[in-house]
């Protein structure tokens, strides 16, 4: 079992099927019209690595419209990972979806961070089940091959369907394992920066950090 419980705030504009995702990661459940999320809702799941290793997350599902958006902004800080959704069918929630990944990344400091204080950020393609348009298709094929030079950088880039569970676990599990090599690393930063600055040579920023 993971020694904490981790942060995995999901976020995308509305329609993209957020809820339905994480009602299918975390019940196996599926419902085809769902109420637009008010703010925030949580989720608890449990992710079973092929290792043995169990991975404990609360998952956030923030609304996707408008009027909530500078309240995301406030869900985020102290993440452990970020998800931006998109529905694969809609180039416009896949430009949205990129636009939070920027966000989020100079939110957390950019590049004057090191990369071990960041969340992981995960792009995620939604409604994969669903026919898809030429121009849609052409740029989900960009950024399968080069998802950091379309939305800044990211951890990975995942496809799934809420409705059939195409994917849906093992993206999760992905995180997961993710999550458990970003806590090392986490770790490792903290003890190289503690011994820096017990010899005057670094003044410490983790603590400043709004990882």
């Amino acid at each position: 079992m993971s020694e904490k419980q981790f942060k995995v705030v999901v976020v995308g504009i509305a329609g993209v099927g957020k809820t339905s995702l994480l009602e299918r990661v975390a019940f196996n459940n599926f419902e085809m019209y769902k109420k637009p999320t008010i703010g925030v809702d949580f989720f608890p799941y449990t992710a079973k690595l092929p290792d043995g290793n169990e991975v404990v997350m609360q998952l956030w599902d923030t609304a996707g419209q408008e009027r909530y958006a500078q309240l995301n902004s406030a869900y985020w800080r102290a993440a452990d990972a970020i998800i931006a959704v998109f529905d694969a069918t809609s180039t416009y929630s896949l430009e949205s979806a990129c636009q939070y990944l920027h966000k989020i990344y100079e939110d957390f400091g950019g590049s004057k961070i090191d990369p071990a204080l960041h969340p992981i950020r995960v792009l995620l393609a939604n409604k994969i089940d669903l026919p898809r348009g030429e121009s849609t298709e052409d740029a989900q094929r960009d950024i399968a091959t080069n998802p950091s030079g379309t939305c800044g950088p990211v951890t990975f880039y995942g496809r799934c369907s809420a409705l059939t569970g195409e994917g849906v676990v093992d993206v999760f599990e992905r995180i997961a394992g993710k999550l458990l090599i970003a806590q090392f690393d986490r770790k490792v930063y903290k003890q190289r920066s503690e011994v820096l600055i017990s010899s005057g040579h670094l003044e410490s920023i983790v603590d400043k950090c709004s990882c």
